[in-house]
């Protein structure tokens, strides 16, 4: 095994712009032509041009970094202990 590797800054970033964009795309739900249980009277065409490039790029972008974060850990932890740390916290 490997020596625990520096904190990569660029990767909390883009995880931290990841969770803020889920955010606020499903606030933008209001303003949208999609199904959502609310819905405002003012419906933005723009807003839902934003929520299918959403669609399309987030989600796989979210898990291209859980991938790498992932890769990054089982570099210094052996599987076995990656696996039960990840269901310690799903409990």
């Amino acid at each position: 095994m490997v020596n625990k590797p520096e904190r990569l800054h660029d990767l909390d970033w883009m995880r931290f712009i990841g969770v803020i964009a889920v955010f606020i795309f499903h606030v933008s739900h209001y303003f949208d032509f999609e199904y959502w249980y609310v819905k405002n009277l003012l419906i933005s065409e723009s807003i839902s041009y934003f929520g299918f490039f959403f669609l399309i790029w987030a989600i796989p972008l979210l898990f291209i970094i859980s991938g790498i974060s992932s890769n990054i850990i089982l570099g210094f932890q052996k599987p076995g202990r990656f696996l039960k740390s990840r269901r310690v916290a799903l409990i």
